[in-house]
């Protein structure tokens, strides 16, 4: 009986290295998944707060026409996936007061502007041109229906009556590979409506405007 219970306890004794090793490796690994997981989570907030620290390439958007104001979300999402910084200006603030822009992209020190060139809008060329002088880029949204003529000298132009239509109908455009991107995607017919049946420009055709204005911004 003896003989038996020192077997049992050699035999216990034996596999006391086996648990370590085993432990030791499941550690090991625990371990370099967390540093792994730790780094990721590193990258992710340096890539999204770099443009803040570095106060890099900051956005006015000079809010007035209801396409650009409509515009503002989708806007920040595509700038910031280029490493901008989006940042709309006062309500108050419109592209037709020059003064009240000039004054709000000297105090944001901004190299960027967006401005709208609306219906019942005005002659925007004089501010398009200070900023330029200034080494502003400048881009200007031209509401549906104005066309491209309505764009001053010197800014970056996005014509949204290209983009969504120029008349209040309902609008279609083929699918694009962005398109994906939204809860529901396109149609089995590959049909993106930018303009619904009331002709109102749809969230789709809103995004499509953003990412327009995003990469004229350069």
């Amino acid at each position: 009986m003896e003989d038996g219970r020192r077997a049992m306890l050699a035999s216990r004794a034996a596999t006391v290295p086996a648990v370590v090793d085993e432990f030791s490796d499941r550690f090991r690994h625990t371990r370099v998944r967390r540093v792994l997981l730790a780094a990721g989570a590193a990258i992710f907030v340096a890539w999204w707060a770099w443009p803040v620290l570095t106060d890099r390439d900051d956005l006015v958007l000079a809010a007035g026409d209801p396409v650009l104001a409509a515009s503002e979300r989708a806007i920040a999402t595509h700038v910031r996936d280029r490493g901008q910084r989006f940042l709309a200006a006062p309500s108050t603030v419109v592209s037709c007061d020059h003064a009240a822009v000039r004054a709000e992209v000297d105090r944001l020190d901004a190299r960027r502007v967006v401005l709208a060139a609306t219906v019942d809008g005005c002659d925007l060329s004089p501010l398009v041109a200070e900023l330029r002088r200034a080494h502003r880029t400048v881009v200007v949204l031209v509401a549906p229906g104005l066309g491209e003529d309505a764009a001053p000298p010197g800014a970056r132009l996005v014509d949204a009556g290209s983009i969504v239509g120029a008349e209040p109908i309902r609008t279609e455009r083929p699918c694009e590979w962005w398109d994906e991107e939204f809860a529901r995607p396109c149609g089995d017919d590959g049909v993106a409506v930018l303009r619904d049946d009331l002709g109102e420009i749809t969230p789709r055709g809103i995004d499509r405007i953003g990412r327009a204005i995003a990469a004229r911004l350069g």
